[in-house]
């Protein structure tokens, strides 16, 4: 499954909801959506906070890179 538009508005940055929701997400697929056996993103390359959050919640980098309309972009897995 594709994770789209993931983004915390700025007033709220830091706060750590961002990682809150990510660590969610594993029991929220399994229960809504049992036979999904990956959820996939996409992160600017230059965006490095974004990739520490998204490694650092399991997501794995297996080195799968893609040109974005803004440039290069990292494409992340995360396995259930």
């Amino acid at each position: 499954m594709l994770l789209r538009s993931f983004s915390t508005d700025s007033r709220y940055i830091k706060r750590g909801y961002a990682k809150k929701t990510l660590r969610l997400l594993p029991q929220y697929m399994l229960e809504k959506h049992p036979a999904v056996n990956e959820v996939v993103l996409a992160v600017n390359v230059r965006n490095t906070v974004a990739q520490k959050l998204y490694l650092t919640c399991g997501f794995k980098d297996e080195g799968v890179r893609v040109e974005g309309p803004k440039g290069e972009l990292l494409v992340l897995s995360y396995y259930l």
